[in-house]
């Protein structure tokens, strides 16, 4: 296929997005970072689509493109889909990239408004103290802010009903003084002393940081001491959601007790205990409701949750519903953790039922 045509293409493709207005991205690239290099030499499109400003039938529109293209010699298409159902009406964003990933792959969001990207960034490590640094920055940011509620949540992570309803449940909520921490089940004796033991796991990513790790494992007692004067601790989900009070405390007490941080600095699983033992240990630890806002399904074997794909959506929104209607005080507005293939329109009709409200909303449809 000669190259006039490929233009031809191309530039068809980039006028039906226009129209459609569509938040899209179409650039020439070596790859995508996602993707395993190709030894070829090609031309690859990429289109970012975002969630928040398409329609629930934007598939419809992507997927004959990406068809077109496949016609094409020596052309790709690969589409990134960008989670900003929650920007707008009063909501905004704060994103911390882990400090080992490419920030150029964002550069498209930057531009959003309600959405903010935290620098400098951390490198993170699974268990680390760094998830726990990464945290209390996102909540710093915050506190220049009229919120109401700090809810945190992955990557993977959408909500479980419309924004509306969301706004809804918080604004009952800080009516109520709740905070949304889980502390259960309470941390095990054998878990509490492996907490206690120094671990250096999280500093591994530079030849000098292996050199301070294995001087610290000679040099230093393997059970942090500060431990001994903290208060007792307590665990739960790493995904809490609190009010502007409760984070302000946290960085009241951290300021008068600096002992606190200096016994988790090398801590494990510090992201499911640093928060959980200060709320427990507060003035707020009545007001806790005591679950988290983000559902995960641990049904499966193993150490790691269900993902959940499209083929869940439909339980998903009965297993919502029915909870919803049992349980009205102990809801769950979001869920982890979705699969990166998940077909977005259907999760636009079934979880947040977008279709059937513009079927309302228009009954001659």
């Amino acid at each position: 296929m000669n190259r006039n045509l490929k233009r031809t293409c191309v530039a068809h493709i980039q006028r039906l997005l226009i129209c459609t207005c569509i938040f899209t991205l179409f650039a020439t690239i070596g790859k995508a970072s996602h993707v395993q290099e190709n030894t070829e030499t090609g031309n690859y499109i990429l289109i970012l689509n975002s969630y928040n400003e398409s329609s629930p039938w934007s598939n419809s529109i992507t997927t004959p493109i990406v068809h077109k293209i496949a016609g094409i010699e020596n052309m790709d298409a690969y589409i990134e889909h960008l989670n900003l159902f929650m920007v707008g009406e009063g909501n905004e964003i704060f994103i911390h990239v882990d400090g080992k990933s490419r920030i150029q792959d964002f550069a498209p969001l930057r531009d959003r408004t309600g959405v903010h990207f935290l620098e400098p960034r951390t490198k993170v490590y699974w268990a680390g103290f760094s998830m726990v640094e990464s945290t209390l920055r996102l909540f710093a940011e915050t506190q220049n802010k009229n919120f109401h509620y700090i809810v945190l949540i992955s990557g993977d992570t959408l909500p479980l009903c419309p924004i509306s309803e969301l706004r809804t449940f918080l604004h009952t909520a800080y009516a109520e003084k709740r905070e949304f921490i889980s502390t259960n089940p309470a941390i095990t004796f054998d878990e509490a002393n492996w907490v206690r033991l120094r671990h250096f796991f999280s500093d591994k990513s530079t030849f000098m940081r292996r050199v301070k790790r294995t001087a610290m494992k000679c040099f230093m007692r393997s059970v942090n001491p500060y431990f001994n004067r903290i208060p007792p601790l307590q665990k739960g989900s790493q995904w809490i959601a609190i009010t502007h009070r409760l984070r302000d405390y946290f960085f009241d007490y951290l300021q008068t007790n600096p002992d606190y941080l200096q016994a988790f600095k090398y801590s494990h699983g510090a992201d499911e205990i640093f928060f959980q033992t200060l709320l427990c240990n507060s003035p707020f630890a009545d007001r806790n409701a005591d679950y988290s806002l983000v559902y995960t399904d641990w049904s499966c074997p193993g150490a790691h949750p269900k993902t959940f794909t499209t083929d869940d959506l439909y339980p998903l929104s009965e297993f919502d519903s029915q909870n919803r209607r049992e349980n009205p005080q102990s809801a769950t507005l979001f869920a982890r953790k979705f699969d990166d293939a998940l077909d977005i329109a259907r999760y636009r009709t079934i979880i947040l039922g977008e279709l059937q409200n513009q079927h309302n909303q228009n009954p001659a449809n």
